[in-house]
Formats: C-alpha cells, structure tokens, sequence
C-alpha cells in the first residue's frame, strides 16, 4: 500500500524532522563532550563532519523517501531487491531504541508529575528499584502512540506545537541558570578553546555524534522525505534542520552546565545528570520547582517528538510493505514495543 499523504507546510516538515533529531542526546551529551574534548576545537570539528558527512547523507536519505515514496524497506528495495536488508536494520533499530527511549521518557512525565504534585523531585532510586517506571513508560507509548495514530497530521500538528515552545523553554532556563553565582565556570567548561584535550579520539567522537544527533541510517529521514512534496527544496531544509539541531544542542549546555558548576556538581554523568544531579540544583534556587517543571517539560517535548518519529518509521513499514491501516499499524506497534520493554524489565 503506497502512501500518499504530505506535509501539510514546509514549516511542519522542518519542525518534524528538527524534532525527530533533536531528542535527550542534545540536552546533555552534545555539550558534555564539547566540554570533555576541548571546548570549541571539537565543535568546528562536528561543524566540520555536518558539513561534509552529516547534511549529504541526510539530503541522500530524504531525496530516497521522496523519490520512491516509501518506507525504508521498500525506497532500499527500489534501488536493488538485495539492498532491502538495509533498510530492515533501520526499520529493527527504530524498534529497539523505541522500546528503551520510551522507559527514559516515563521517567520524565514522572519527575514532571512529581514536582506538580509535591514541589520536589523523586528519590530516583526507590522510583527506577520499583514497579511505578512501568505505567509511566505505557503513559509515555500512549502519547507517542496517539500522535501515529493521527498520521502526518498528527505529527505536524504536535511538532509545530512542541518545538516552539521548547525554544521559549530554553531561553527561560538560560536565564535563569547564567544567572547563578559562578556560571561562568560552566561556559568555559563547554567552549574554552583546550587544545591538548583534543585528541584522535575527540575527532572520532564528534563523527559520531553527527550520525547520533541527525538521527541518520535509522529510516527517519528516509520516512519523512517520503511525505515531502516534489517542489520542497531539500538541500535547504536539511541544512535548517542540522542548525537547528546544533543550536538547540549548543544552547541546551548553555542553560545546564553553568547551573551545575555553579553548585560544584559533577558534570558528567549522562542521563544521571538530569535526574540525579539537576533536581539537587533545582532544590537550592529561588523559585526551583517552577523552572525545574520548565526543564523537565522541555526534556519531555524533546523525548518525545523523537518517540514519535522512532513510531512513524516501524509504522510506515508497516503500511508500505505489509499493506496494514495506519490506525492499526500505530495501535498493534505501538502496544508490541511497549510490552517489549515491560517483558524485559
């Protein structure tokens, strides 16, 4: 079953596709490496890799979706019958980082929930040692689930409302964080030029995080181009969606690195960082609870239209190549990917 369904406007695409790249990876991994591997010498280099890696795959993939109109599978399909295997491991990896991706974002509705309900966060340990993480993660797939659902639609409407309001968030946080005493200890932690922590393994690391950070080789761009129009310009639009997700991941250090040195807090600890070491600084700030249901609800719109595009890719499949109704292929998915991770808990 073809699809035939479009972006309903090009600002809808570049929300959507800027959303599907922009996920927790930007909030906390981008800027702790920039820190961790020489400040601003690793970012020219990931500046360097978008430029002559990042944006020719993405354009690749996106002119693939929209030439062949179909999911990964088929668009590789199309090119060659042995070429269909490609397009199958992405489909299987949207999969499976969906059934892990979705845990991390219960965690977030559950701190959200938690300083709504009782201006604190929750003891992270006792929460992830007990069986609450599990209906959090179902809350967070039905979210996800009920945007598929809808189709293109669905996602256009959701992205174009998420993705502004997770700039203003950002800003709002910025604010408030270079405000602290000592944040400039976070600032120089992120772009001081240190030439002697850039090393081989710094240029190897901001290669990947081009591939990790564009979401690349995964189907989504594949997905997406396939509902863009023929007259959308796509070497244009990819190149906003890269600096968007630079800026965004730029801008995200700006507003938690100084909060965390500012408190002499440790900062690199990965996801631990926004649920261990954020809410301690969150704790010890005027007016805490209210920025961290700011921040916490930036990470979730974050989480969250990059859950979606990981949904659209096994759902496309399904539709393209397995002749399902979208309304069917996001429930049945959906409900398969959520009982994976429950199964593997």
């Amino acid at each position: 079953m073809s699809k035939n369904k479009q972006w309903a406007s090009k600002l809808g695409f570049i929300m959507a596709t800027a959303g599907a790249a922009i996920g927790l990876g930007n909030l906390w991994k981008f800027p702790y490496l920039m820190g961790k591997n020489g400040g601003f010498p690793f970012l020219v280099a990931y500046l360097f890799f978008i430029v002559v890696l990042g944006l020719p795959v993405m354009i690749t993939e996106m002119s693939l979706g929209r030439k062949t109109r179909h999911d990964p599978v088929q668009a590789y399909a199309d090119i060659h019958p042995h070429a269909r295997i490609v397009g199958i491991f992405g489909v299987l990896a949207a999969f499976i980082i969906l059934s892990y991706y979705s845990v991390i974002g219960g965690w977030i509705l559950k701190y959200i929930a938690s300083y709504v309900t009782t201006a604190a966060a929750p003891d992270f340990n006792a929460f992830i040692g007990s069986s609450e993480p599990v209906i959090w993660h179902i809350v967070f797939m039905a979210a996800t689930i009920a945007v598929c659902y809808f189709g293109i639609n669905g996602i256009e409407k959701a992205s174009k409302l998420m993705m502004p309001m997770l700039l203003v968030l950002l800003f709002v946080i910025i604010f408030r964080s270079v405000t602290l005493p000592g944040a400039s200890k976070g600032l120089l932690f992120i772009f001081q030029p240190d030439f002697s922590a850039f090393t081989l393994s710094s240029v190897s690391a901001a290669l990947g995080q081009v591939f990790y950070s564009l979401s690349l080789c995964m189907g989504i761009t594949i997905t997406y181009g396939s509902y863009l129009s023929g007259k959308e310009n796509i070497p244009k639009s990819c190149m906003i969606v890269g600096g968007l997700d630079t800026v965004i991941a730029v801008l995200a250090g700006i507003a938690i690195f100084p909060a965390v040195f500012a408190f002499g807090l440790e900062p690199g600890q990965g996801p631990g960082l926004i649920f261990g070491t954020l809410p301690m600084v969150f704790a010890n700030i005027a007016g805490g609870t209210f920025f961290a249901i700011l921040f916490f609800a930036l990470v979730f719109f974050a989480a969250v239209t990059s859950a979606i595009a990981l949904l659209e890719v096994c759902a496309s499949f399904a539709i393209d190549s397995l002749g399902w109704e979208r309304k069917h292929a996001a429930l049945v998915i959906g409900t398969a990917i959520t009982l994976l991770r429950w199964s593997g808990r």
